[in-house]
């Protein structure tokens, strides 16, 4: 049996514990990807710090009315042709109850299934994608799968997991080299055929291939997969709009597209991966219309990337904040123009146009202290252009 689950994990960890056991805090700090403690919650390490990460579940249960089922399991996960496609792969053993709970380091957000068999259990790890997003974001498209199934009787087994296959991180800033498990050396028409796969982890691994291929072609059928909510499942539309962002600028049109998707999953990733390539700018209209969601996680993302605003052509995209009536979005907003106007997000010090200008003297009881500076430094710039100026005009010759 396989399910498809969209797990949030922080402080880098992914943690797959028995449902029968008290949930703690108390855990070792896996040296590379993988460790087991006390038996029965597996805590996985993974490359980036925070996040939505895929993760494909499989299970394998004994048939006991089935003669030779307590012989140990031949998985197609087992053979190594199998693990071409893969970046890394580990595997293990865990002791279950028959159902078990995926969640973070602070058990914020939980994911539960009774899917899985119960007693001494292999567990295969595999990781696809690594290398594909930033350290400390989600807009990365890498997944992973967990196959489970039972330890056959008088089988030999052992808790210490086991490196089948090692990733060695790209050198460089290069995306483009991410995905060469994934492609494994397939053409462009033989990756597009493996977006239908029944196969769920086929799908993921074309999808992240087709993005670092970046072709017209290969981004068009990205960004109908991404689109196509009733065909797919949503975590595989979030690999495919985060694979899009490995295929650079020529891919930004389609991702503008998607912002107007229904799928709150992919509007996220889609805003991710604009902030982290620094396209946040008044060229990309349909980022305005994600403050209007009516998913809140949107609505904080979106507002989050407006705050890194630099372009004074941009700032007309505060507008909406300041005029939303919400004190969360206004209070972002008005830090946005502070640092725009000191000159903290990198540029010199400037003047706000004079609409903006008038929409916070306006605000009423929203962050009034930061309203206070962002006037404040608005008072000053004119006090300095005027000081300035007349300073020029004594120095400069009429002609000048």
């Amino acid at each position: 049996m396989e399910v498809v689950l969209s797990v949030y994990i922080s402080d880098h960890l992914l943690h797959l514990h028995d449902a029968a056991q008290p949930v703690g805090t108390d855990y070792d700090w896996p040296d590379t990807t993988f460790s087991v403690n006390n038996g029965g919650d597996v805590c996985i390490r993974l490359d980036r710090a925070a996040g939505r990460v895929v993760v494909v579940l499989s299970s394998y249960t004994f048939d006991p009315d089935e003669p030779g089922e307590d012989r140990p399991f031949a998985l197609p996960e087992l053979d190594p042709p199998y693990w071409q496609h893969w970046d890394h792969i580990e595997r293990g053993v865990i002791n279950l109850s028959g159902e078990i709970i995926l969640c973070d380091s602070w058990h914020d957000s939980v994911t539960g299934t009774d899917m899985v068999p119960f007693g001494l259990c292999h567990l295969l790890i595999f990781f696809g994608g690594l290398g594909s997003g930033d350290y400390d974001s989600d807009n990365g498209a890498d997944y992973l799968k967990l196959v489970i199934w039972p330890v056959a009787p008088d089988e030999p087994w052992a808790f210490e997991p086991v490196v089948l296959k090692q990733w060695q991180r790209p050198d460089g800033d290069d995306r483009s080299t991410v995905a060469q498990n994934a492609r494994a050396g397939r053409s462009e028409s033989e990756l597009l055929a493996s977006l239908a796969s029944p196969d769920e982890s086929e799908q993921l691994h074309a999808l992240l291939a087709l993005g670092a291929l970046g072709t017209e072609t290969a981004i068009q059928a990205l960004q109908a997969f991404a689109a196509s909510a009733k065909d797919h499942d949503d975590e595989a539309q979030q690999i495919a709009t985060s694979a899009l962002g490995l295929a650079g600028d020529a891919a930004l049109d389609a991702l503008h597209s998607l912002l107007l998707s229904p799928s709150a999953s992919v509007l996220i990733r889609a805003l991710q991966v604009f902030r982290d390539r620094g396209q946040i700018s008044a060229r990309w209209p349909n980022i305005t219309a994600c403050l209007r969601s009516p998913e809140p996680e949107v609505r904080q993302w979106a507002v989050s990337s407006f705050s890194e605003l630099k372009q004074p052509a941009d700032l007309s995209l505060l507008a909406p904040l300041m005029a939303s009536g919400n004190s969360d979005q206004q209070h972002t907003a008005l830090q946005a123009l502070e640092r725009w106007q000191s000159g903290s997000d990198g540029g010199p010090p400037r003047l706000l146009p004079v609409e903006l200008l008038a929409q916070v003297r306006a605000l009423d009881g929203s962050g009034e202290q930061v309203k206070a500076r962002v006037v404040g430094w608005e008072s000053l710039g004119e006090v300095a252009a005027r000081v300035l100026g007349g300073e020029r005009n004594k120095r400069s010759p009429p002609s000048g």
